[in-house]
């Protein structure tokens, strides 16, 4: 690939998206950030990155990210950008989300193209990385 691939990162964690940022910048990614929901959809159109990294709970809004989700996915200017969901909410909410979150089709849906549970290895989420973005 000639060019660095960007990931953009959309989390109120600032901690947590120093963390990522770190990881991946060191495996040579440049990372976009944003911890405001309002201008997450802003930010990825105009930075268009390779993939989204986006968390699902906002303190003004547990379902904020399931909600940016689907707002990426119809928007035509992003909705072609792979979106990882990197949440807690299982552990949180005692819910079932699993990596085939968007195997169901359907408007319940949620449109994301993987689920990863945090806390997650580097590892594992550079693969993924790497897996959806060619």
């Amino acid at each position: 690939m000639g060019s660095k691939r960007k990931i953009a990162i959309v989390d109120d964690d600032l901690d947590q998206i120093e963390a990522l940022k770190i990881s991946l910048e060191s495996s040579g990614m440049e990372v976009v950030s944003s911890s405001s929901e309002n201008e997450a959809i802003e930010m990825i159109a105009k930075e268009m990155p390779h993939l989204v990294i986006l968390d699902v709970m906002f303190p003004e809004n547990p379902t904020t990210g399931f909600e940016l989700c689907r707002a990426i996915k119809e928007d035509l200017r992003i909705k072609h950008i792979p979106v990882i969901i990197l949440s807690a909410i299982n552990e949180k909410f005692n819910m079932a989300f699993t990596s085939a979150i968007n195997s169901v089709s359907g408007k319940g849906s949620i449109p994301a193209d993987f689920f990863m549970e945090k806390p997650i290895r580097p590892s594992i989420l550079l693969a993924k990385i790497n897996e959806l973005v060619k």
